[in-house]
């Protein structure tokens, strides 16, 4: 078993992981505004790609080398962030709208809160602190890639799109649920908190603060659908000059 420090969140080492994902982001949008077709934009659109394609596997894998091979809760990919980074690599692959939809609002509504306050234990260089990273890094950067580079846009009417997002993760947190009562695992943390600080510690106690993120949830898919407001107003606008009633 590999020994290093324990990650603390506002580290030197969460910090060089933020600025690594940041900088991966800023290349690879700006290299495919400028030129779409280029090698060098597929190459970081295939990185992006494979990076989400590994990320699950390396996060199970890592936990080989943590002393947690036991543990349900490292080994089976049924974290939400999990998921999403398989939803991230179909809808890269795809442009399919729903997983691009559900790419862009659970990546940056959830994905990236666990990038802010990281469950993680172990910090660099132990296997777990780069597999933690990968898996939450490379799907936020998949769903800003998405609206910021490929130029994505989340179906009309936006209310629509996000009531079909938020009915997917109460079915989500349902399943994973009874998951969890035949495992005896943790998974979406509906059992109890992570036990690194983070948002859920505000949020009241279990299993109230189950709704408590269900109605953050709604916010932040509202807050996540402003950008994409105003676009919608001018379609409007316009569907009504050509097809007037």
């Amino acid at each position: 078993m590999l020994a290093t420090a324990r990650f603390h969140g506002g580290s030197p080492s969460h910090y060089a992981a933020l600025v690594f994902g940041l900088l991966i982001l800023s290349l690879a949008v700006s290299t495919q505004r400028r030129a779409p077709g280029s090698r060098l934009a597929k190459g970081f659109f295939v990185f992006i790609l494979l990076a989400n394609v590994l990320s699950v596997f390396h996060t199970s894998g890592s936990h080989f080398f943590s002393g947690r091979t036991s543990d349900l809760n490292y080994l089976l990919p049924l974290h939400l962030c999990d998921l999403t980074s398989l939803i991230a690599t179909v809808a890269l692959i795809t442009r399919k709208p729903l997983f691009c939809e559900l790419t862009y609002y659970l990546g940056l509504g959830g994905t990236l809160q666990g990038l802010i306050t990281p469950n993680l234990h172990s910090d660099f260089p132990h296997p777990t602190y780069f597999a933690f990273f990968q898996l939450h890094l490379f799907v936020v950067i998949a769903a800003l890639y998405l609206p910021l580079a490929l130029g994505w846009r989340p179906r009309r009417p936006l209310l629509k799109t996000t009531s079909r997002v938020f009915f997917i993760i109460c079915g989500y947190l349902l399943v994973i649920y009874t998951v969890n009562s035949f495992l005896g695992t943790n998974y979406a943390f509906v059992i109890h908190k992570p036990a690194n600080p983070s948002l859920y510690d505000h949020l009241g106690p279990h299993p109230w603060y189950i709704l408590s993120v269900l109605g953050l949830v709604i916010v932040a898919l509202t807050i996540l659908s402003l950008p994409f407001t105003r676009k919608e107003k001018q379609a409007c606008n316009e569907d009504s000059i050509l097809y007037p009633q």
